[in-house]
Order: structure tokens, then sequence, then C-alpha cells
């Protein structure tokens, strides 16, 4: 006998509620594949995921959003160092998602250090 499918959750997108999603860091931690069909963008997700994506929009945390150049700076000065991160990336900015413990110990990473970056 085969396991039970998992139950999936298909969202249907506009491509500003994509990037929305996208700027807020709804997807973090979450390996997703999308089709755009119709000018939508179609995310199909098991309960699992679904459930990391309500939790992700309700408490987003910190989103970070990083140039290429500002990720090699953090990369660099291991501004992440002991933090387990997530990350996606799009239209050429890294956006990290951090929970507020994870931003109080990037801060404590930073020191000194200072940048310009889009909280």
């Amino acid at each position: 006998m085969a396991a039970p499918k998992p139950k999936v959750f298909v969202l249907e997108l506009t491509e500003q509620e994509w990037k929305d999603n996208q700027a807020m860091g709804a997807f973090a931690g979450l390996k997703i594949s999308y089709t755009v069909e119709g000018g939508k963008y179609k995310i199909e997700m098991t309960t699992e995921q679904y459930e990391k994506y309500k939790k992700n929009c309700e408490n987003p945390g910190y989103i970070l959003r990083l140039t290429e150049s500002e990720w090699q700076e953090h990369q660099a000065n291991r501004l992440f160092a002991g933090l387990k991160i997530s990350y996606t990336k799009d239209e050429g900015m890294y956006i990290v998602r951090l929970s507020d413990e994870q931003y109080a110990e990037y801060k404590k990473n930073s020191g000194g250090y200072s940048l310009t970056l889009t909280v």
C-alpha cells in the first residue's frame, strides 16, 4: 500500500504579490518551484511548506536586502557567523530573513562595522 500523498496547497499570485512575498521573506527557508501561467505565479506547496509560509507572513522578523557586493562584505566579515540563515535571491538582491534572536546576534557580530542596509 502506497504512503498517503501529502496535501498540496496552490498559491496563485500576481506579479506584484510575488514581489511583495519575496520582499517580506515569505518563502524564506522554503525550497519552492513555480510556474507562470496567464500572468499568475502558481506555487504548489505541501502542508508543511504552507505552514512555514504562513508563519513567515505572520512574523516576518527582520528582512535584509543585500546587493551582491553587500552580500560579499557580509561573508568576508563573517557577519552571519553562528547563524543558520536562509535566503532567496531575487533580481540581483539577496533577501535574508532573521528572527529577533538572529538579528541580535547579527548586530553583535557587526560590532562597529557600518553598513547601509534596508531593513
